[in-house]
């Protein structure tokens, strides 16, 4: 969709946030079916945004899946608990 179109009404409910207001007024967000890559320079938070959308999508009762070719599957996991958590992930680490 080109800048200043609308999203079209049948579609308005398959669209799913980006999870940030200024992301949101930028596109119409994820739908079904889509594939999210992330990108940026490294120790920026790519991980943390990731997980905390699919933390949003998996709260709406949606399925979202998570593919990291850095992290163990336990260490998703810990960083997923801090988020749903609103544990830091640091303190969660450190148990504090």
């Amino acid at each position: 969709m080109g800048q200043g179109q609308s999203t079209p009404e049948s579609l308005k409910d398959n669209i799913f946030s980006f999870g940030h207001p200024s992301l949101d007024k930028a596109g119409p967000g994820f739908m079904p079916g889509d594939i999210g890559i992330i990108l940026a320079r490294l120790g920026v938070g790519k991980t943390w945004y990731a997980l905390y959308l699919c933390y949003l999508y998996w709260k709406q009762g949606l399925r979202p899946m998570f593919i990291s070719l850095e992290m163990t599957e336990h260490d998703v996991g810990k960083r997923f608990d801090a988020i749903s958590s609103g544990i830091s992930y640091a303190g969660m680490i450190k148990g504090t």
